[in-house]
């Protein structure tokens, strides 16, 4: 059963479609207090998690596979504990140890309205062995900084604006050979296709530009 929902505070706006395997909610905490024990966490640090978790059995059945609690579900329960951010962000902790430990399957990547250039919503297929990397996805702040220091670690001394960006639409399009699957998978138009990204990589770089992953 496909779910949504946010992987860990850090994810912002972005979401993720997740295929739980077989764990059931209360299992899932058992172990995730457990690890924080054996990771040598404070007392008070495991009691605070052991409430909150607490809190979120009282609105959700315990005995019930992670598969089975849908999207609305998980965010009543967040609703239901308490209004302030604390309880959410050690959701998303024990979320994204769940992540960690292989009990989610990355399917797709879904990319919402307020991350989204145009504002409007998408979801992405993840091609084949993109999995690992999809579990690396967070909101990053100041971007561009990030991206020049990026580029200072890799010796480049030029730097385009959006090469990034540039660089994979074209090897979308070519790979998708379709304007207007490559606007839907990276949020533009069929005309900004044609216009930016037509006719710039050849079949054999966007081969190996995808055998990189």
């Amino acid at each position: 059963m496909v779910w949504r929902t946010f992987c860990s505070p850090d994810v912002g706006c972005l979401k993720i479609l997740y295929l739980a395997r077989n764990q059931s909610l209360e299992s899932s905490i058992r172990l995730f207090l457990a690890h924080l024990q054996d990771t040598g966490k404070s007392h008070r640090y495991i009691q605070e998690f052991c409430y909150v978790l607490a809190r979120l059995s009282l609105f959700l059945n315990v005995q019930q596979d992670l598969s089975g609690v849908s999207t609305k579900q998980w965010w009543s329960s967040v609703s239901a504990m308490w209004p302030g951010e604390s309880a959410r962000k050690k959701k998303g902790v024990y979320l994204n140890w769940c992540h960690q430990q292989g009990w989610f399957k990355h399917d797709c990547l879904v990319v919402g309205a307020g991350t989204s250039k145009t504002r409007t919503r998408r979801v992405l297929e993840l091609p084949p062995g993109h999995e690992k990397y999809s579990s690396l996805i967070r909101a990053q702040v100041n971007l561009k900084k990030r991206l020049y220091t990026l580029k200072d670690s890799a010796g480049l001394s030029d730097w385009l604006r959006n090469v990034m960006r540039n660089t994979a639409a074209s090897h979308w399009l070519n790979r998708l050979q379709s304007s207007d699957a490559a606007a839907l998978h990276l949020g533009n138009s069929p005309v900004m296709q044609h216009r930016h990204y037509k006719a710039l990589v050849t079949r054999k770089e966007s081969e190996e530009f995808f055998a990189l992953w």
